[in-house]
């Protein structure tokens, strides 16, 4: 059951007035598969030029073609392969799905996206959305050293863009974000990643469900079972495979275990190596978001290296977020470790004296995960439902938002900044009625509870305007980078991402709407 937890004054203020009566349209536009753009004053879509709206009814129907999207990968490779096709091609995909999902290809072209974003109240993430290439080791060392150039520059471009702002503009400010697979080889984060899981097979109890209850985990009084074993104990892991059910320890205190004796647990010299010159790569881009206070997220990735990237976002962390959440990492909520992995980490972020910074997203990998797990002959890592998904994913985000109440409410400052990275309109009007029960929200339009939501660029737009509209912090997630190298990226992304693309029916009605509006009324 949710805790329920005093009310909080919203204030006098003639902005906090604003955003409470815009709350309650905000939840009434969400929590309707066909919202009337007639019912509030300003339709939330009139921030968006007629060529845009244009736009984004051909973009996300093309996208909702499911041949063109399977194909897109062999008419990408076609086309590189081909000295005569290639221009062509890339200019036309540069001038149609690239311009309508990304933000440029170089920075000072992000910039723009950037303050067109900020006139109509969104903020942006800017997103370097090329990914590390196999090859050989020495030439992917001086890849991954360039990688870390282009996301120091993509940090300081954020700043300052931030800076060039008013400084009452606390909604539009900047952040980047980041793949630690471009920083490092994948075969030491796959390494790291089975070493720490051997150690979360070595804690894990009876006491441990197959199939966990959400709402045990997060709102039980003890959330999560683990052994009575101590965990700083000798460390010898001796599991054979993974527990993708619950998680007895955070990362952060497996990590401890792991790094004390890594040959227990099957890692070679040149593993603690690699592992070690990929932190450092990471700390070197943390230590200019630190400096420039630029909130830097680190994106989730494939669950066979996920665990060694948590535990190097939470390293940093550790290390920089002392007073605030800038270093943020990802909480795939798709996942059935992932309600136990968030309150996990929560409670030793709070023992090492650091705020979380979380960024909750569904997944992206839903069928390579299937894949991957048949060919591993290992337990499937996510929910077997999209039911379970949801149940997983709002149950963890009212779980943060009442864990930053409960510390308001006791004068203490939250012990976790969030962004809830979602396109569900219902998932979104469910945190707005929990902000609002709570009386959180003028303390969240203001920042001074660090609640924000977040959008890919080019979709959902919808959701976007509508909480800019409500005074509630929101940012589109910003691809750049080559167009060449960045579409497989994206076509990845929509191919992965299906669910995604399931909610563009709505998506496009309500441009259709707001297209008839413009056309045919006075």
């Amino acid at each position: 059951m949710l805790t329920v937890f005093r009310r909080f004054s919203s204030g006098s203020g003639s902005k906090a007035a604003d955003a409470k009566l815009s709350i309650a349209s905000a939840i009434s536009l969400l929590s309707s598969d066909s919202p009337s753009l007639t019912a509030v004053p300003v339709s939330p879509l009139s921030k968006l030029t007629t060529p845009s709206i244009v736009s984004s009814l051909a973009h996300l129907g093309a996208c909702r073609i499911s041949p063109l999207v399977k194909s897109a990968p062999a008419i990408i490779a076609t086309a590189s392969a081909s000295g005569s096709l290639a221009a062509p091609v890339f200019w036309g995909i540069k001038h149609s799905f690239f311009e309508h999902f990304c933000a440029g290809e170089t920075l000072a072209e992000v910039k723009v996206t950037l303050g067109r974003l900020a006139n109509r109240g969104v903020a942006g993430i800017v997103d370097y959305s090329v990914e590390a290439e196999s090859g050989d080791l020495d030439v992917k060392s001086s890849a991954f050293d360039s990688t870390v150039r282009v996301l120091q520059s993509a940090v300081r471009t954020a700043a300052s863009f931030t800076q060039s702002i008013p400084a009452s503009s606390v909604r539009n400010q900047a952040s980047a974000c980041l793949k630690i697979s471009a920083l490092g080889p994948v075969s030491a984060l796959e390494h790291v990643s089975n070493a720490l899981m051997q150690v979360q097979g070595s804690r894990a109890s009876q006491a441990l469900e197959e199939t966990p209850n959400v709402e045990r985990v997060f709102f039980s009084s003890s959330p999560v079972p683990t052994s009575t074993t101590n965990v700083h104990g000798d460390g010898k892991g001796t599991s054979n495979g993974w527990n993708v059910h619950q998680l007895p320890v955070s990362f952060l205190d497996a990590g401890e275990v792991v790094f004390k004796n890594p040959g227990a647990f099957g890692l070679v010299q040149s593993d603690v190596e690699e592992w070690s010159t990929t932190m450092r790569r990471l700390d070197l881009i943390c230590e200019v978001a630190f400096r420039d206070n630029v909130c830097l997220y680190i994106d989730a990735e494939q669950w066979r290296m996920q665990p060694a990237m948590a535990l190097l976002a939470l390293e940093m962390m550790k290390k920089y977020n002392k007073s605030s959440g800038l270093i943020r990492s990802t909480y795939q909520m798709y996942l059935k470790s992932g309600p136990s992995q968030l309150v996990n980490d929560l409670q030793s972020a709070k023992g090492h004296g650091f705020v979380l910074g979380a960024k909750l997203v569904r997944g992206a990998y839903k069928d390579s995960e299937r894949v991957e797990a048949g060919n591993a002959g290992r337990a499937v890592a996510i929910w077997d439902n999209v039911e379970e998904t949801h149940a997983s994913y709002d149950s963890g985000v009212a779980y943060a938002i009442q864990q930053i109440a409960s510390a308001i409410e006791k004068g203490s400052r939250p012990p976790l900044d969030i962004l809830v990275a979602t396109h569900n309109p219902r998932t979104v009007a469910k945190a707005l009625t929990l902000i609002d029960s709570l009386g959180l929200t003028s303390m969240v339009a203001s920042r001074k509870a660090d609640i924000g939501f977040g959008q890919l660029l080019g979709m959902a737009d919808s959701i976007s305007y509508t909480l800019a509209d409500a005074h509630m912090p929101v940012a589109k997630y910003l691809p750049f980078g080559p167009v060449r190298q960045v579409m497989p990226y994206l076509t990845r992304r929509l191919q992965e991402n299906s669910d995604i693309m399931g909610g563009t029916t709505r998506e496009i009605g309500i441009l259709q709407k707001e297209l008839r509006r413009r056309l045919f009324v006075a």
